[in-house]
């Protein structure tokens, strides 16, 4: 999970969004702008956490209908296409909610069928991947402690808080991630939340395969890159691999926290890399 910088000063006007999926044949009355604008004041305030904002009453019934259809409009070809491509640029082609899979959705982070009013509004649209997306639903949070947490707003602290369970054998090696109890992150309520998010996404079923496929590459890596590679050069590698993570997806992501595990491991670095080399590689003259 990671935090995303929502560009501000190039955003487009949340009230502009909304008559553009409305189109000419609905306009959108001075009251509802009122409302709306208060509203979006609201979910910026509170940072969108749904344990902290109650549905509009004012956007009920074939009112609330109006702002759910509206986005549509977001869909391919639609009038409003250019936002969801614009918002899914931001997650830099990683899911911000398991830091794996694609983003190819948009998922409300407050769901339009209880909070019509944010249906279209481009802060409550965070880019996802599917799965993440499936798995969250139409989670609100009513509990503190079980509110997702808002990758636009939220800010996740620059420390390690995945654990790695390595399992290198002769003839595989595999890794498991789960949220570590022992990160050192002193709001207790955000990692209530971060703790709560990655079980309830299930992060490690999430990213399973590109785990395996990571650990492919970094092998491969290994055996092409790393002369003379003994087991302190090895982990020294991987090491220096996990520094340069760490600018990419930031220490706190899995590829890092693997990186470091694997650079701890005596069985990997000693040779066990050599079992996840593909086919190609372990035939090629030493």
């Amino acid at each position: 999970m990671r935090s995303i910088r929502f560009p501000a000063e190039k955003a487009p006007d949340a009230i502009e969004v909304i008559r553009a999926a409305f189109g000419v044949g609905r306009e959108l009355t001075t009251v509802e702008e009122a409302r709306l604008r208060e509203a979006f004041a609201r979910y910026e305030e509170e940072h969108g956490r749904g344990d902290l904002l109650s549905p509009s009453e004012y956007f009920v019934g074939e009112l609330g209908d109006d702002f759910r259809n509206a986005y549509i409009q977001t869909y391919e070809n639609r009038r409003l296409e250019s936002l969801r491509t614009t918002l899914k640029s931001l997650a830099a082609n990683r899911c911000p909610r398991c830091g794996g899979s694609r983003p190819g959705t948009l998922d409300h982070h407050l769901p339009k069928k209880e909070y019509a009013e944010f249906s279209v509004y481009p802060k409550n649209l965070v880019a996802c991947c599917q799965e993440c997306n499936g798995k969250k639903g139409a989670t609100v949070g009513g509990n503190p402690e079980e509110t997702f947490l808002h990758p636009y707003f939220d800010s996740i602290p620059p420390v390690a808080f995945i654990k790695v369970d390595l399992d290198v054998q002769e003839t595989h090696v595999t890794a498991t991630v789960s949220f570590d109890p022992d990160a050192p992150i002193a709001d207790t309520l955000l990692k209530a939340r971060m703790k709560y998010q990655f079980e309830k996404i299930d992060v490690n079923a999430r990213i399973e395969s590109e785990i395996i496929e990571y650990i492919t590459e970094r092998s491969a890596n290994i055996s092409q890159m790393v002369e003379a590679p003994n087991p302190t050069n090895v982990a020294d590698y991987l090491r220096q691999y996990a520094i340069t993570t760490d600018s990419l997806y930031t220490c706190g992501s899995w590829q890092s926290a693997l990186l470091r595990k694997l650079a701890e491991n005596h069985d990997f670095c000693s040779g066990g890399y050599k079992v996840m080399l593909p086919q190609s590689l372990e035939d090629a003259p030493a």
